[in-house]
């Protein structure tokens, strides 16, 4: 009941399809209260719908990820955001070249309303003919009203650089007389290169390495196989930019074998970006070789054949650290001699040098503190002679 001027509301509400217009009507019957007034009304509702249906994006629209190394595997992604109202399904995704593989495969997938997904990449470096870039076309197909523009993927290839380590020509000396090699680098190292380690194999009753001109080379470790060659470990840290890396000097020995192989390998290279040393540059051997000349008359060969040298223990034995070689030598000259310290498994754990003066009852100071406790065989060799002994350590 409406009193004079009165006004009533209805509310109305529509339920949005996908059809693009849609119609309604709303019939109202109208009358007086005494019912002298009696008639019927209708009112039309048209609507237009504009519905947003399937709507899909993709971010990035481009990529480019810059270099990978030739031994990298690098992964990126491309997401995809439906931004429409009913269920977007994609139905198929493609790669047009050989640059990039998809980690997920091409199966169907389906995002509600407003829901995102990724679809994972990884490169797949085509090398063919040596390119400096890979390229290729990521496609996406679904049932969107808007279609997904091609996306295109390209990565830059970073080969290694050329460089190569190399062994000075082959050398020749008498014994105890000190012969020198070089390694030498060709080309140039990345910047970010901060150490090198290589060894150096060669058959150590002939040669004994006795220092290095750069404070930046150091032996960091030795083993002796059973051919009794010695692998003798170098680092390098920093690694300079000159050709010459490393003057490396040894002394001769005699020794049954007159010669010897000298061979680098075992090269490693470190960066300050955690790239693997095949990422940075090619690696491979190199090798010269040594020639034991015959001198008569040599003073230190005579002494060798006269076995002159003994040695009188080592006090005390066992050690805790600290011990000493007592030894006996009936020249008139002194001799350069090295001493090497073996573990029981033969594996080389110390390399010292001392000079062996005339006379008796002369001692030379080991510190063996570093060493874990067992048994250890100490070689003490003179160019053409070498004597050994035992001792524990504690």
């Amino acid at each position: 009941m409406l009193p004079p001027g009165g006004i009533f509301a209805i509310a109305v509400v529509y339920h949005a399809t996908k059809d693009d217009t849609a119609y309604e009507a709303l019939t109202l019957h109208i009358s007086r209260a005494d019912g002298s007034l009696s008639h019927d009304t209708t009112i039309t509702f048209r609507a237009a719908v504009f519905g947003q249906r399937e709507h899909a994006q993709a971010f990035p629209t481009a990529i480019e990820d810059g270099p990978t190394y030739t031994c990298e595997e690098r992964d990126t992604f491309v997401i995809v955001q439906h931004s429409g109202c009913d269920t977007l399904c994609i139905s198929s995704l493609t790669l047009s070249g050989t640059g990039f593989t998809l980690t997920r495969g091409d199966s169907i997938r389906c995002l509600p309303p407003g829901q995102r997904d990724t679809i994972g990449l990884q490169t797949g470096l085509d090398t063919t003919g040596h390119p400096s870039i890979n390229a290729d076309t990521l496609s996406i197909l679904s049932n969107a009203v808007s279609t997904i523009a091609p996306i295109p993927l390209s990565r830059g290839i970073a080969y290694p650089v050329p460089w190569a380590l190399r062994l000075s020509a082959a050398g020749s000396a008498t014994a105890g007389t000190q012969v020198t090699y070089k390694v030498l680098q060709r080309g140039q190292l990345p910047a970010d290169v901060i150490a090198l380690e290589f060894t150096l194999s060669y058959e150590d009753d002939l040669l004994g390495f006795a220092s290095a001109d750069e404070p930046s080379v150091v032996p960091i470790g030795a083993s002796r196989d059973a051919a009794r060659i010695l692998h003798q470990q170098f680092r390098i840290a920093p690694v300079g930019s000159d050709s010459i890396l490393a003057t490396l000097h040894f002394l001769p020995y005699v020794a049954p074998d007159t010669e010897t192989a000298i061979v680098l390998d075992s090269i490693s290279l470190t960066s300050s970006l955690g790239r693997p040393s095949d990422c940075i540059a090619s690696t491979s051997e190199a090798t010269s070789a040594f020639t034991l000349l015959p001198k008569c008359g040599n003073p230190i060969l005579r002494y060798a054949m006269g076995r002159t040298l003994t040695l009188d223990g080592i006090v005390p034995n066992p050690t805790n650290g600290h011990t000493t070689l007592r030894y006996s030598l009936g020249t008139g000259q002194a001799i350069l001699a090295r001493l090497t310290i073996e573990d029981a498994l033969g594996r080389t754990v110390a390399v010292l040098s001392a000079t062996l003066v005339p006379g008796s009852g002369h001692e030379i100071l080991l510190t063996v503190a570093s060493l874990p406790a067992g048994m250890y065989l100490l070689r003490l060799t003179v160019p053409g002679f070498e004597r050994t002994t035992c001792f524990i350590r504690e």
